[in-house]
């Protein structure tokens, strides 16, 4: 059924006054394309209104420029996943690891004394007809005066250690790889609000 939705999503069609097309007849599938640009335009919007909200200001804005360092923080870009694919029937059992593990590694010492805000979008890429790789697209605000490279090796180890030990527990395997687990840790490329909107909407395409 949900497919039939999919293929007359967005065939209906308004011209709003900013002059783009807003679909009328929206199916509100996960998987699908329109409905999923939407969220993620959705979710953009409303990170950009927090961060605009937050006690600290992006390093490389404007407005920075005129305030002390202790009131300017940094992004930084993480990419997280389980280590190896699973079956597809493991897939929530996965999600249920990833997601309270991601809680715990924000509750860990290291990063709890040094947080400003965070945000996590899943996405999951089905790798054959039996296996997928679910993962996780992360932001976190820092201080500017950060130690980032103390703070990536943490989250590797942290992130690396406690999944496989989960998924050899839940999934009752003797070993699980997770030497990829922890698929990228950067600092935005530029810490200001449209890099972190664009990071955003990367991170929110087709998001779970």
């Amino acid at each position: 059924m949900g497919a039939f939705q999919m293929v007359g999503c967005g065939r209906l069609a308004k011209l709003t006054n900013t002059g783009t097309l807003r679909p009328l007849n929206r199916c509100h599938q996960r998987s699908c394309p329109i409905c999923a640009g939407i969220r993620g335009r959705q979710y953009t919007h409303r990170v950009t209104k927090a961060l605009d909200n937050m006690t600290h200001t992006l390093a490389d804005e404007s407005a920075a420029q005129l305030m002390p360092d202790a009131q300017k923080m940094i992004g930084l870009k993480i990419t997280l996943n389980s280590g190896e694919a699973c079956e597809l029937s493991n897939i929530r059992t996965r999600l249920t690891i990833m997601h309270s593990t991601w809680t715990r590694l924000l509750r860990t010492s290291k990063l709890k004394d040094v947080l400003l805000g965070a945000l996590r979008s899943t996405e999951i890429t089905q790798c054959s007809t039996t296996a997928a790789n679910p993962h996780m697209h992360c932001l976190i605000m820092l201080p500017l005066d950060s130690d980032v490279i103390d703070l990536e090796n943490h989250i590797r180890r942290y992130w690396s250690r406690t999944i496989r030990k989960a998924v050899k527990k839940a999934e009752s395997i003797p070993e699980h790889n997770t030497s990829a687990s922890v698929g990228g840790v950067s600092e935005l490329y530029r810490h200001s609000i449209q890099d972190c909107q664009e990071w955003i909407s990367y991170s929110t395409k087709g998001s779970y």
